[in-house]
């Protein structure tokens, strides 16, 4: 069977899936938290939403992937620098993955130009 997309491409997919995944769990822990965690909280989910969007263009090979992965480097840094500022375990986590999700899609946007 052939492989669809190159093993880079997987590993950002798999980096945006898994920051998906984060930003939904810490935007959801942030959410019952109140009011003076709604910044991370939407911050958050809009994070998740992009790195869903960008897994799919990934995996179905489209054109807009790298333009897509350049945008969710900025949204992950941006959600990774607010998740930094709470200590809580979810937004560590968070942050973290945010972060190790920025640096594969800087690579794939890159690669594109």
């Amino acid at each position: 069977m052939a492989t669809l997309i190159s093993n880079r491409d997987t590993a950002t997919l798999d980096a945006c899936t898994a920051c998906q995944r984060a930003c939904e769990s810490c935007g959801y822990d942030c959410c019952a938290s109140g009011a003076e965690l709604a910044a991370c909280t939407r911050l958050c989910f809009d994070c998740a939403s992009i790195c869903a969007t960008t897994a799919t263009l990934i995996a179905r090979g489209s054109p807009l992937a790298a333009a897509m992965a350049g945008l969710c480097a900025r949204v992950c840094e941006q959600c990774a620098a607010e998740c930094s500022k709470h200590d809580d375990p979810a937004c560590r986590e968070c942050a973290a993955t945010c972060r190790d999700c920025v640096q594969l899609c800087k690579s794939a946007a890159a690669s594109a130009s």
